[in-house]
């Protein structure tokens, strides 16, 4: 049993008819906590980014890496960095693509990738690490790929459902020209497998009867 000086004793909190017991807040409250603590997040990080670059106003090139630094972190309102340089976001914006921290190229063919939006340099950040950390399926994420290389994955994908499908139709004409009594011994195999019906039921769970 904890002592009442131990931080995690709750007293009679957990007594319905104590005085003290705790109740769950309502859904509203609990939302307008959440929001409160990421406000006072967001005015938090402005104020040291705010800092940070009025610090360096004295030395213009310390600015300029800064904001190219800052412009990827996602949680930072790029208004924040043109108010506390005296800049307008596109210059900003000009800024950062003229000297871009981070390049991403297609994964099939080399091609190196435009990010036209700093929300679309980030997403592709974040592929990349999800990509990396096998986050994701091993198909590359279509923002790491040029459009031409999509268009051909998405080619050969299909051509490949066209080539499946002409197989299993070829099978199941092949199947159904057989006569009855064949049939009655043999299923026709959704997969590749042909067995006897005195196969293992467990075994049967994807073929039919033709």
């Amino acid at each position: 049993m904890l002592h009442k000086d131990n931080p995690d004793y709750r007293g009679d909190q957990n007594d319905p008819f104590g005085e003290d017991f705790f109740l769950l807040p309502s859904e509203e409250e609990i939302r307008a906590r959440a929001e409160q603590i990421l406000g006072d997040n967001r005015d938090y990080l402005r104020f040291y980014v705010e800092q940070a670059i009025w610090y360096a106003q004295d030395n213009p090139d310390l600015v300029k890496v800064m904001l190219s630094l800052l412009w990827l972190w996602e949680a930072i309102d790029p208004k924040w960095l043109a108010e506390a340089s005296f800049m307008t976001v596109s210059d900003v914006r000009n800024l950062t693509e003229s000297q871009p921290v981070m390049t991403f190229n297609c994964l099939d063919c080399g091609t190196e990738l435009a990010d036209k939006s700093r929300l679309q340099g980030i997403g592709m950040q974040h592929s990349l690490e999800d990509y990396c950390g096998d986050k994701t399926k091993n198909t590359p994420p279509v923002n790491l790929l040029c459009g031409p290389c999509h268009q051909q994955r998405k080619d050969n994908a299909e051509q490949q459902a066209d080539l499946d499908r002409q197989r299993h139709q070829a099978l199941l004409a092949e199947y159904r020209g057989r006569p009855y009594e064949d049939r009655r011994q043999w299923v026709c195999p959704v997969s590749t497998d042909s067995l006897p019906l005195g196969h293992s039921t467990s075994s049967q769970s994807n073929l039919f009867v033709l």
